[in-house]
């Protein structure tokens, strides 16, 4: 078995996955926020457990339209409605706090790979 698939890295590999997604959700919100009927949205928190992250969101029937299905790398993010109008302000801190934990996850991530090239001798 690969150590990079295991199930820490995978763990990872799924946060920086989500917080992607969600930039792009929250980037589409202050995009549309001067049009008129446009809500916010946001990617529903991604759940820790690993039956939450093996499962796949599908949409059974296509009357249900309260969750928006956002792919990124093959894995699918479900958003729902925030609420009724943009606020840029209360947006604009969502992104800064979403690219805070982004970059977070990805020097996690690549301090890990350090140390399993150190362990392996290719350091």
């Amino acid at each position: 078995m690969n150590i990079v698939d295991g199930s820490l890295f995978g763990a990872l590999k799924e946060k920086i996955a989500w917080h992607q997604a969600r930039h792009g959700v929250l980037a589409r919100n202050v995009a549309q926020s001067d049009t008129g009927g446009a809500h916010s949205l946001d990617l529903v928190p991604l759940r820790n457990d690993l039956v939450a992250r093996r499962l796949a969101v599908t949409q059974s029937d296509s009357a249900h339209q309260s969750a928006i299905l956002t792919r990124t790398r093959g894995s699918a993010f479900r958003s729902q409605r925030t609420g009724e109008t943009i606020d840029l302000e209360a947006q604009m801190a969502l992104i800064a706090q979403n690219q805070i934990d982004h970059e977070m996850a990805v020097s996690i991530y690549g301090r890990m790979l350090d140390w399993v090239r150190l362990v392996g001798g290719r350091r």
